[in-house]
């Protein structure tokens, strides 16, 4: 019996069935993804704590008298809250886009579906996301904050910074394997990328022709709608609108560029 395996044909033929036949593979690749994250370290999942809030701290030391009002929030939590937000964003991107290099034995050496790989880095940005947001509940009953009563949205916007990050990391991901240089480029998009983001301060902290701008950068309308949706901070529904849209033209691009170029992975990898 000869089985042949052909790429698939088309701009953007995703085959879902396929992906689901090597889910194993992919908890796999997530729970290994989790075990070397931690691996001989002395606090564990506590770094998925400590590292938003010891940020947030910082923040709340440099920038809380310069920002301006933040909506009735306690600068503490809103820095905790947009850090939280940002991490789970910008760790999957760090980690997805040198993520087919760094299994290059494996992807030279058998077939399965190559967007599992960058895709698997999600198992932990979303665990250590969770315990992240153990703490920001924690200092809203501290300060006295009631969740806003669209806090049951809060999946859907999480889900909108979820496929973000996944757009741009499958399009890097894929680059990184031609073009080694994005390995040390990724790191210096994301610090360009988080000071054009509201993590830190409020939009209407800065001149309405730099709002204009900045509404085009998907992670403000995310931002945004995060914050509304846990203690009912303002959002133009336009910036929701429009990183909704963005997004979803991320990800089909990206999808489009992966399935593209995945049938040389293996040979100049």
């Amino acid at each position: 019996m000869t089985v042949v395996i052909e790429p698939p044909r088309g701009w953007l033929t995703v085959s879902w069935r396929e992906l689901w036949e090597y889910r194993d593979l992919f908890l796999t690749l997530a729970m290994r993804h989790i075990q070397l994250r931690y691996r001989q370290t002395v606090l564990g999942g506590a770094w998925a704590i400590l590292q938003p809030a010891v940020a947030a701290l910082v923040f709340t030391l440099v920038f809380k008298d310069m920002v301006g009002p933040t909506h009735g929030v306690p600068y503490l939590v809103f820095a905790y809250s947009g850090t939280l937000a940002w991490l789970l964003l910008a760790t999957s991107v760090g980690e997805a886009a040198t993520s087919m290099v760094a299994n290059t034995q494996l992807i030279t050496k058998v077939y399965f579906p190559r967007l599992l790989v960058p895709v698997s880095v999600f198992g932990f940005t979303l665990l250590d996301f969770g315990f992240g947001f153990v703490i920001l509940a924690v200092l809203m009953l501290w300060f006295g904050l009631a969740p806003s009563t669209l806090v049951v949205l809060l999946p859907l916007v999480v889900a909108g910074i979820v496929l973000c990050a996944l757009g741009v990391s499958v399009f890097l991901s894929a680059l990184t394997v031609k073009y080694r240089d994005f390995k040390f480029v990724v790191p210096f998009l994301l610090q360009i990328w988080f000071f054009m983001s509201p993590v830190v301060y409020p939009l209407t902290a800065l001149p309405p022709w730099v709002q204009r701008v900045l509404v085009f950068n998907p992670m403000t309308g995310w931002m945004g709608a995060f914050r509304h949706c846990l203690y009912g901070t303002p959002v133009s529904p336009r910036e929701v609108v429009i990183a909704a849209s963005l997004t979803i033209a991320l990800v089909v691009g990206s999808l489009a560029y992966f399935r593209q170029v995945e049938v040389g992975f293996a040979d100049i990898i």
